[in-house]
């Protein structure tokens, strides 16, 4: 059946397209009587005038012109043999259109013959449109899954990036832990240093105690010595230089005043870290309680098991992260209350020390009006010894 079809097919192409090139050609031929030369079945076929010649060239029974400029002698035996091989074309044509109408005709006869009887599909209908709900099902169920899968990959990213910030806070908050240590040692060692040079300045307190009773004992024994030699004089102004040097040397050191502000300072930076640290504390506990929303609004995403498995989780970690974060606050604050007290101890001995300065300088400026006293006391005693000779000199003179 296939064959035959095709071999109609075949037939039915070939006799249409030789007819109508048939129908066409032979008219354009026609019109143009002067000459013709050529030949069908694959050979070439020239028609001439006197100015101008078109040329026909055909394979398998077609013809398409082609201009070629030439002068044919014999053009009436050429034109006698074109239209002999035209008119057998012509026959040839009308034959094989009356084998295409027959074959045509059988072709449908055929066909009525064949004609196959409708099969019931309804059968077949139903199944494919039951598997098609399940494929649907199964789609819709597969779109679902994937639903909550990318829903859980998001939660998990979303609790990575928390877990991220809080490490990272975590390690910021550690960073600042191990800089209060620092400060705490440096403040150590500063606390030392300065009760060191606390124990010095009383030290030198007691020597210049010292020196001062036994200059005013000295003090006391030369007033009442009317005649006094110039050395002693001289002794008790390089004492009072030396006192006076011990007592600037002792100023000197008591420019720490500026290191007692930067403690100062410091304890206050330490004061604002330690709120700082608190107010992450806050925040990280609002972090856990927006967390916990999320964890109870991904419930219903997520199987259940492993939402509890995470939640339980992550609470341990939140739970580990603020014990420690308690403790490190604890700690804090217990270094700054100890901070504090070393403050306070160290200005009230500031101020004692100061009282202790004020006193030195009264000290001193009483000793300084004492040697003005006593250095015109002698003067004027120098002075009327030198009258009284100069009398006796003019008495005996």
């Amino acid at each position: 059946y296939q064959l035959l079809q095709a071999v109609s097919h075949h037939s039915l192409l070939s006799i249409s397209l030789s007819h109508q090139r048939g129908r066409v050609l032979p008219s354009e031929l026609l019109r143009r009587p002067p000459s013709v030369c050529g030949g069908a079945g694959g050979q070439s076929v020239s028609i001439s005038r006197s100015s101008q010649s078109m040329a026909l060239s055909g394979t398998g029974g077609g013809f398409f012109f082609m201009p070629s400029i030439s002068s044919a002698p014999n053009g009436k035996e050429v034109m006698q043999k074109l239209n002999e091989r035209l008119a057998s074309y012509l026959e040839k044509v009308h034959t094989l259109e009356l084998a295409n109408s027959s074959l045509e005709q059988n072709i449908r006869e055929w066909y009525k013959q064949q004609t196959p009887m409708p099969r019931d599909l309804s059968e077949y209908e139903r199944t494919v449109a039951s598997l098609q709900d399940q494929f649907d099902a199964s789609n819709q169920h597969n779109t679902q899954i994937v639903l909550q899968i990318d829903n859980a990959k998001l939660a998990a990213d979303d609790y990575k990036m928390k877990y991220d910030s809080e490490l990272s806070m975590r390690q910021a908050v550690e960073a600042d832990t191990v800089g209060l240590k620092k400060l705490l040692d440096e403040l150590t060692f500063a606390k030392n240093t300065l009760d060191k040079q606390v124990e010095e300045l009383k030290e030198e307190r007691l020597s210049l105690k010292k020196n001062h009773t036994e200059v005013r004992r000295w003090h006391q024994g030369t007033t009442i010595n009317v005649e006094v030699d110039a050395v002693p004089g001289v002794d008790l102004k390089s004492a009072i230089a030396e006192i006076r040097a011990q007592y600037e040397e002792a100023v000197e050191r008591n420019q720490q005043e500026t290191e007692f502000d930067d403690l100062n300072q410091q304890v206050s930076s330490s004061t604002e870290e330690l709120q700082s640290g608190r107010s992450q504390l806050a925040e990280l506990k609002r972090t856990i309680q927006s967390l916990e929303i999320e964890v109870q609004s991904l419930i219903s995403l997520v199987s259940k098991q492993a939402l509890e498995g995470s939640l339980h989780e992550t609470e341990q970690h939140n739970y580990t992260q603020l014990s420690e974060l308690q403790n490190l606050i604890n700690q804090l604050e217990a270094e700054l209350a100890q901070l504090k007290g070393d403050a306070s101890r160290q200005d009230e001995e500031y101020k004692a020390l100061l009282d202790l300065k004020t006193r030195h300088e009264l000290e001193i400026q009483e000793y300084r009006r004492l040697l003005d006293m006593e250095d015109k006391r002698v003067s004027n005693e120098d002075q009327k010894k030198i009258n009284v000779s100069s009398q006796i000199r003019a008495l005996y003179l």
